[in-house]
């Protein structure tokens, strides 16, 4: 059963990143509240979104191999392709995220 392994907390790290990239944005644009963050902390925010959206990915590989439905073969093969799909942090995008939490 894919998922049932760590209880689907990818996806609970996914979300996590989700509000990480968020608040990233809001940071930036200087929205209220989130005005006076240092750019030091905003790298530290960007850095931990980055480490989360990689670890989303890789418990969930992980997850389907401890629960049987993929081997490990398909993990290393599968992994480096998927790394590269990860939406990492970039600066272009920030519009689409405040859209995206005004909904």
């Amino acid at each position: 059963m894919s998922g049932g392994y760590f209880n689907h907390v990818d996806y609970t790290v996914g979300d996590f990143a989700d509000s990480l990239r968020r608040a990233i944005a809001k940071i930036r644009k200087k929205e209220e509240y989130y005005d006076f963050y240092s750019d030091d902390f905003l790298n530290e925010i960007i850095i931990a979104h980055n480490m989360a959206r990689e670890l989303k990915l890789r418990l969930h590989r992980i997850d389907w191999v401890l629960s049987g439905d993929d081997g490990e073969d398909n993990y290393f093969k599968r992994l480096p392709n998927e790394m590269a799909d990860i939406e990492f942090d970039n600066p272009a995008n920030d519009d689409k995220w405040l859209r995206d939490d005004d909904d």
